[in-house]
């Protein structure tokens, strides 16, 4: 059933809350990845084709399919990055966040260092897990 006065954000925020109570006495520590950002217009294929027949240049290929206006995604994900807010001041809770990595203020890319890390609008490629993998350092005892 949905929480009442909230619809899906209610509902996953809810239902996150219920799944730490739960793990809470079996594990010390929780890591929750939050989701990378959707870069909308991106696909390795659609890149791959606009530079093959001239379409765009790499770097319109960057601008024009590889980013996306910070805004409208955290506009996007204000509900599911308010729950996370709420799950991360749990104790033993920790957020793994890509954002700090593929987002400037203003926008979020699908490149890191003039390479592209994503194969699709939101999973990267091996090497764009090799290029985040920092950011896991938490969960098997770094830091």
């Amino acid at each position: 059933t949905e929480p009442a006065g909230g619809g899906q954000g209610a509902l996953v925020a809810a239902a996150l809350s219920h799944t730490l109570d739960r793990l809470a006495p079996l594990v010390p520590h929780v890591f929750i990845l939050r989701q990378a950002p959707e870069i909308a217009q991106y696909s390795a294929g659609s890149a791959a084709q606009a530079l093959a027949y001239g379409r765009l240049d790499a770097d319109e290929v960057r601008l024009q399919l590889g980013t996306t206006p910070r805004a409208a995604l955290e506009a996007r994900f204000a509900a599911a990055d308010a729950a996370l807010g709420a799950a991360a001041g749990r104790e033993g809770v920790a957020v793994i966040d890509l954002w700090r990595d593929l987002c400037t203020p203003q926008a979020c890319t699908a490149y890191l260092n003039g390479r592209p890390v994503y194969f699709d609008n939101n999973h990267v490629t091996n090497t764009g897990a090799l290029a985040l993998r920092a950011r896991f350092a938490p969960v098997f005892g770094g830091s």
